[in-house]
Order: structure tokens, then C-alpha cells, then sequence
């Protein structure tokens, strides 16, 4: 006989004692989770009270800036209250590197501190030289020349002309430039105002000055394309050891010379070159005030685009002394650039000025000296450095 058994169903689910331990662990999750969300509030604000900090700092600082004179004698103390935030700030300032020559600078520190909610106590400082003189002042002498105008619209341009031209070349009114490189000879140079590129070569009446040039006076022009190589050789033979004044403001009187200009490149249109000085012929007595030679020399570069490499020398009429040349690699790069005024010229693309000599005796060397023309020492030295030239 078979005995039929009522069939059981199964059953699944959670016990009480897993029910229990989940919400345990679901209980420590958000409770870590809402800990976490305290921290990142509360490092948020930290970081928002730390820049408001800085800009109380930063506005501090400008106000003691723009405020120059006696508001840089005393030290500050204010509290400032920043939406729920409370700073206690407290300005130091004390003179800086007394009895160096920079006494007038000011070490400024700016401190402030606050409490934040649930955090220790917070602080913050910033400092900087200040210096006692009107901001606008100590601003423009910061400033870079625009270098970028000169290349803009003539007017934009000083004196509306590029600034490779020399400053009292006359301005024809039509674009051009007119200029004679020796004051007593017939030679005229016509520049383009707005390239500096030498674009005629013409003659006029040797009595005329550069003041008095005008289109009519101008004959024979012929049409050039040249770049302009301009300075001055000045002497310092008074003394076989001149001294940094002497170096600075060479007083010998000059002496007769020519100007040698050697192309290294080829294809140069005629003439190459030309240079042009105001060397006196003679040291008369009426002369011996001369104590500067300005030279000017023309080169029409060659080829695309247009370029020229060569060695100028000075060339002594009846002398032989040492040729020094003013020159020093003035943006640190390693090296002489053509602008520093080098022993030779490369690749040359442009008119080039301030390219100075200096004249020593033949058994003094070429001097270095670093002169600082304000005697508290304040301001940078200024290097008067010559390098060899010739011999």
C-alpha cells in the first residue's frame, strides 16, 4: 500500500541575524560616506578662505603700492570680515637692505589669520619690495620699448619714421628721408620713411645742411636698395691706462681716418658700398674740440632675401694705434650678434647703428670697466666693455 505524503514547498529569503549585519554594514558605508562629505565641505571652504586670504593680501599690498611716501613709514593692522569669515591682518614694513645704497626700498609682509569652523587656526602671508617713488614713474622704466609700432603706420613711429634713420636726416614730405652722411661733401642719402631702406642716391650743393634739403636741391638721383652702417669712433690716447671716464667719455681730440667696409658675400649690386665720415683732414688748433668721428656707411645687400656679411675696419691716415670696439653679448645668449657690434658681420638683414670704436694707444689694451652712474649705488652698473678690433 502506498502512502501519499502532502508536499513541502521551499522557502528562501534572509535570516533576522543577516537582515541584522547588512544594516550594520550599510550603516557604516553612509556614515563614511557622510564623514567624507563633512571633509571635502569643509575643505572646500578652507580653500575658499584661503582665497579670500590672498586677495586681502594682494589688495593690501597694491594700496601700499599706489600709496607712495609716507604711507611706506609705518606698519597696518585692520580686521576684515569676509562673508562669515573674520581676518585679522597685520602689515610689517621695514627697510630693506640697509646701508647697501637700497635703503629707500621697503620689505612689505602682509599677514592674516582666521579661524574656520571645526579647523585650527589658518594663516597666510605675502611680501615684496616696495619702492618709494610715484608708481607711474617706477612703471614706465619697466617698460619695453614698443618695438612692434615702428613697424606699424609711419605716425605710430617716432618723429613718423622708422628708427634705423639718423635723427637729423630732413623729412621731405613725400615718404622721403633726406640725409647727407658728411656735412661738407655732395653726397645725399634718400631713405624710405616707413622701411629705412636707403631707396636713392643723389647729389646736392656741399653748403647745404640737412636742415635745408629740400626735392629741389636734390640732382642725379639713381634709384639703390641699401642698408644703413652707422656709429662713431671716438680716443682715448691721452693715457697708456684711460680710465673708466675716460672710456665712458673719451676726451682726445680725433683724428683723420677712413672707414673700411670688406664684403665677404658675393653678388652685391654697384656700388657695394659706401662710406661716408666727418674725420677731420688736418688736427688744426680750430679742430682740436673734434673729439668724435661719425661714420656712416651704405651696403646694397645681395640675393632673396637680401643679406650682407663683412668686417669693417678703421683705417688710421698717418697713424697706427689700437682699435677697440664697444661690444658685449647684451641678451645673454653666448655669443656677439650682429647688433653687439662682432669682429665680423653675418648675414646681415637690416640697418644696423651704435656700431662705436674706441681708439687706445697701441701698447694699452683694449679696457673693461663697470661704472655705476648713480653714487648710492642704487641703480645697475653699467658695463662699458671693449673688445679687440684691431690689431
Amino acid at each position: 500500500m502506498t502512502t501519499l505524503r502532502p508536499r513541502c514547498r521551499s522557502w528562501t529569503g534572509f535570516s533576522l541575524l543577516e537582515t541584522l549585519i547588512a544594516t550594520l554594514v550599510l550603516s557604516i558605508g553612509i556614515v563614511g560616506l557622510m564623514r567624507f562629505q563633512a571633509v571635502l565641505r569643509s575643505s572646500g571652504d578652507l580653500a575658499r578662505q584661503r582665497i579670500q586670504a590672498a586677495r586681502l593680501a594682494s589688495h593690501e599690498l597694491e594700496r601700499l603700492r599706489s600709496a607712495w611716501g609716507a604711507a611706506l613709514s609705518t606698519n597696518t593692522s585692520a580686521t576684515l570680515l569676509q562673508s562669515d569669515t573674520r581676518y585679522e591682518q597685520i602689515g610689517s614694513l621695514q627697510p630693506w637692505a640697509t646701508g647697501t645704497g637700497l635703503s629707500q626700498l621697503i620689505h612689505a609682509d602682509i599677514r592674516l589669520t582666521w579661524i574656520p569652523a571645526q579647523a585650527a587656526p589658518q594663516s597666510l602671508t605675502l611680501n615684496t619690495l616696495l619702492n618709494e617713488m610715484p608708481p607711474e614713474v617706477l612703471g614706465a622704466v619697466m617698460l619695453a620699448p614698443d618695438v612692434a609700432s615702428w613697424r606699424g603706420p609711419s605716425a605710430d613711429r617716432p618723429l613718423k619714421r622708422h628708427p634705423s634713420i639718423p635723427l637729423q636726416a630732413k623729412d621731405l614730405g613725400d615718404g622721403s628721408i633726406a640725409f647727407k652722411p658728411r656735412m661738407d661733401g655732395p653726397v645725399v642719402w634718400l631713405f624710405d620713411a616707413r622701411s629705412g631702406l636707403v631707396t636713392s642716391r643723389c647729389n646736392s650743393d656741399p653748403s647745404l645742411n640737412n636742415s635745408q634739403l629740400t626735392r629741389s636741391s636734390l640732382s642725379g638721383c639713381t634709384l639703390i636698395s641699401g642698408f644703413l652702417l652707422a656709429g662713431y669712433v671716438r680716443f682715448a690716447t691721452n693715457s697708456d691706462n684711460p680710465s673708466a671716464a675716460d672710456v665712458a667719455n673719451p676726451p682726445s681730440p680725433a683724428l683723420d681716418l677712413d672707414m673700411q667696409l670688406s664684403l665677404t658675400s658675393t653678388g652685391h649690386p654697384n656700388p657695394a658700398v659706401e662710406c661716408l665720415d666727418d674725420a677731420p683732414a688736418v688736427a688744426t688748433p680750430t679742430q682740436i674740440l673734434q673729439t668724435i668721428v661719425s661714420y656712416n656707411c651704405l651696403v646694397q645687400p645681395a640675393g632673396n632675401p637680401a643679406r650682407w656679411s663683412g668686417r669693417l675696419d678703421v683705417l688710421g691716415r698717418g697713424w697706427s694705434l689700437r682699435v677697440c670696439r664697444y661690444s658685449q653679448d647684451r641678451n645673454g645668449n653666448g655669443r656677439i650678434d650682429n647688433a653687439e657690434h662682432p669682429l665680423s658681420y653675418t648675414d646681415v638683414s637690416g640697418s644696423l647703428a651704435d656700431q662705436n670704436f674706441l681708439v687706445v694707444r697701441a701698447a694699452t689694451p683694449c679696457p673693461a670697466y663697470n661704472l655705476s652712474p648713480d653714487p648710492s649705488g642704487v641703480l645697475p652698473p653699467l658695463p662699458l666693455v671693449t673688445q679687440a678690433h684691431q690689431p
